[in-house]
């Protein structure tokens, strides 16, 4: 049986939406990397965005940022960020060029004794795409390189704050990917580059409502469409957060539900009961799943 009284009411989620311009950041035929330039507005932005969503210190539970936004050379610096505020961050990393490939990869980083105290180190976990979008996958061959798909990805156990999944932006398409969380996460998580919002949005109420879970995505500024979504029962509180508008820099704090949802993912009966927090039925053949994995580390595939 599983103890509801040892979840958190919520979890704190900061997303920072930065404004990486594609023509900008890899104008330079000769390299995949993101431009100096171009890669130095967006750390400032960064700095900007944790500044704005961090109080007194402390940060939320976790910080998510889209897509390929992260230089190489700043990886360090935002493991002292992470460090510093106590907050596990998860975002896009620049292009990792591999002998004549190319992954596209996310990192996640957890400090040290997290969440209790601060610790002065940190533990770093790399999460890679397997599906490039047609365009990114064109870019990518021209400048003489070969896409690697990476067909692993991870199931992750934040304690008292419930267990999430990730994707990288067109990944979010693999159904077979959300079989396989459907039952085992309360979170998904969904770092993306991408113009399409408006099937992000159909997308998200979806999976939602199959995985029975939130979804999160954050989406680069630049084309906006990043969205919090949680599979309550009122229609007003599912858009647990919205942001539309293209080249718009953003940075907000939202909170997602876990100890109800977790109830809801447990028993309809008691999920009847909640009344306004109560939650979207389960979906047919929904099994909760409590697996045991190792803390914030499950490779699943």
């Amino acid at each position: 049986m599983i103890d509801i009284n040892k979840y958190s009411e919520f979890m704190s989620i900061g997303l920072i939406q930065t404004t990486l311009d594609h023509e900008v950041a890899w104008a330079d035929t000769s390299s995949v990397l993101i431009n100096e330039y171009e890669g130095e507005r967006i750390w400032e932005q960064i700095i900007s965005g944790v500044k704005n969503i961090s109080q007194s210190g402390k940060g939320p539970d976790i910080i998510l940022m889209p897509e390929l936004t992260i230089p190489n050379r700043h990886i360090k610096d935002l493991c002292n960020i992470s460090c510093s505020i106590n907050s596990i961050i998860i975002a896009g990393v620049d292009y990792n060029c591999v002998d004549n490939g190319v992954k596209n990869q996310a990192i996640l980083i957890i400090p040290d004794n997290w969440p209790d105290s601060y610790g002065s180190g940190c533990k770093k976990i790399f999460f890679g795409k397997y599906h490039f979008a047609r365009e990114e996958d064109k870019i990518i061959r021209e400048h003489g390189f070969n896409p690697v798909k990476q067909s692993k990805f991870y199931l992750f156990d934040a304690g008292n704050l419930g267990k999430f999944g990730v994707a990288i932006c067109s990944d979010f398409f693999d159904i077979e990917r959300f079989a396989i969380y459907q039952g085992q996460v309360q979170h998904i998580f969904i770092l993306a580059y991408n113009q399409d919002i408006t099937s992000f949005y159909f997308l998200a109420e979806a999976i939602s409502r199959i995985v029975f879970c939130n979804v999160v995505i954050c989406n680069t500024g630049y084309h906006g469409g990043s969205i919090a979504f949680s599979p309550y029962n009122s229609s007003f509180r599912r858009y647990i957060y919205k942001h539309e508008g293209a080249k718009l820099f953003n940075s907000q704090l939202v909170k997602v539900p876990v100890k109800s949802l977790i109830i809801a993912q447990n028993d309809n009966d008691e999920n009847e009961k909640m009344g306004a927090n109560r939650f979207k039925y389960m979906p047919p053949g929904y099994e909760f799943n409590d697996f045991g994995y190792y803390r914030m580390q499950k490779e699943v595939l």
